[in-house]
């Protein structure tokens, strides 16, 4: 009912279609969920795959919602996009084993990149004088954050100057 977006009146639309306003608002309220299922405006970044992944989700979760509320052919339409959409993912190799395999992976990176961070808090507050040039190597991959954070580390633990130690005695 593109009458509605376009800014017709709901009377009118209802007269013209011969039902109520109350099932109009009914149609729009029951299909609105569908198109948020296929609004993908926002993915624009995204490659392919994790577009297609979006919108079988957002399919699935339409879906359910449609036969939660009794509308057993929208439910069956939008089920059927997400079908479309897992198609065409295993097109692209990408099935439910891939993508297990992938989040296990994607754990044990978490895992060890957690585990990295751990040593390397331990390793800073141990040796606080290398934090300097581990700084220096942060920002020579990029991690200009790390690097700030490294250097706070640094001046947390630097021993105090002649000026600290008279405004301490003061």
């Amino acid at each position: 009912m593109r009458e509605l977006t376009n800014g017709e009146r709901v009377a009118d639309v209802a007269a013209r279609y011969e039902v109520s306003a109350a099932a109009i608002y009914r149609h729009q309220r029951n299909h609105a969920v569908v198109l948020a299922a296929f609004d993908i405006e926002s993915d624009s970044s995204l490659s392919l795959v994790d577009r297609l992944v979006g919108i079988m989700d957002r399919a699935r979760a339409a879906s359910k919602v449609a036969y939660e509320r009794g509308d057993l052919r929208t439910g069956a339409l939008i089920g059927d996009a997400a079908v479309r959409a897992a198609n065409s993912l295993q097109n692209f190799g990408v099935d439910s084993e891939k993508i297990a395999t992938d989040i296990r992976k994607a754990n044990d990176i978490r895992r060890q990149a957690l585990d990295l961070s751990r040593s390397i808090e331990h390793f800073v507050a141990t040796y606080p004088q290398q934090a300097e040039p581990l700084a220096i190597a942060a920002e020579a991959v990029g991690a200009h954050d790390l690097a700030a954070a490294f250097r706070e580390e640094d001046s947390d633990h630097a021993p105090d100057t002649d000026e600290k130690i008279l405004e301490k005695h003061q």
